[in-house]
């Protein structure tokens, strides 16, 4: 499962950008990607994140603007979705990832995370996720995400079945 390379998006409005770092600030674009790119896939690491951060959703209690149950569905490991397991630890608002994961350094590398060594984190084996607070993270950064797509993303979305609470 060693993948060496951060790969990035190849179209679309994240073109250039981590796969990764989209999974972690935008999983609902990876969601409307699963459901409406016939070629679409991810990698084993990937997927294990996006497998991560939807389980930590679910497991937080997060609230979403597009309807979760399609996320889940393309959660790979449903048992751990089941159980509730993710690598994910929430404490006061910051959220910790541990070290030792087999996709720690891509995460590094993909700007995801960022390994803290201060007293703010809860051990000395994780690492804080720079651009994930799964606590207050994904529903102010999903109203921006909206602000910025086109209408035509927006209609695309809608007819894929998302359902929006608000619209341009």
């Amino acid at each position: 499962m060693e993948q060496t390379k951060v790969r990035k998006m190849t179209f679309g409005k994240y073109k250039g950008r981590p796969i990764l770092s989209v999974i972690a600030e935008h999983i609902g674009y990876i969601m409307w990607c699963f459901e409406n790119i016939d070629w679409w896939r991810l990698t084993e690491e990937e997927q294990m994140f996006y497998d991560w951060v939807a389980i930590g959703i679910k497991k937080y209690g997060l609230n979403m603007t597009f309807p979760v149950k399609l996320m889940y569905k393309y959660v790979k490991d449903q048992e751990a979705l089941e159980k509730l397991e993710t690598p994910y630890v929430d404490r006061n608002g910051y959220s910790y990832i541990p070290k030792d994961t087999p996709i720690t350094h891509l995460l590094i590398e993909a700007g995801v995370i960022i390994e803290k060594k201060s007293d703010v984190s809860p051990a000395q084996d994780t690492a804080f996720l720079g651009t994930i607070d799964l606590t207050r993270h994904f529903t102010p950064m999903i109203s921006k995400e909206l602000d910025n797509m086109s209408d035509e993303e927006i209609e695309d979305m809608v007819q894929s079945g998302i359902t929006l609470p608000f619209l341009k």
